[in-house]
């Protein structure tokens, strides 16, 4: 709940409309989980339009050395890759 309070997390694909249910069980995209570390580490900084929403935050990660993989955004991510880009987040 923190999270969505925060606008981390909690939106539609668009990355822009806020969704009406939480759902914590749900798959999430290479793009989602980019732009939910992008904006925890720098908020909006790296908003892209409505079409490219995620691409700013998948770049941004990318120089950070978090995420290595941006080729495609829309790929359901693992949740031990998501644990592996919240290793990275510290050091």
């Amino acid at each position: 709940m923190q999270a969505c309070s925060l606008g981390l997390m909690g939106y539609q694909a668009d990355g822009v409309s806020v969704k009406a249910n939480f759902n914590p069980h749900g798959q999430l995209t290479r793009a989602e989980v980019a732009t939910i570390l992008s904006r925890l580490l720098r908020g909006e900084k790296h908003a892209g339009d409505e079409e490219q929403w995620y691409q700013g935050h998948l770049v941004a990660l990318k120089e950070a050395k978090i995420m290595h993989y941006i080729e495609e955004p829309f790929m359901t991510e693992l949740r031990g890759n998501i644990f592996l880009l919240l290793s990275r987040l510290g050091g």
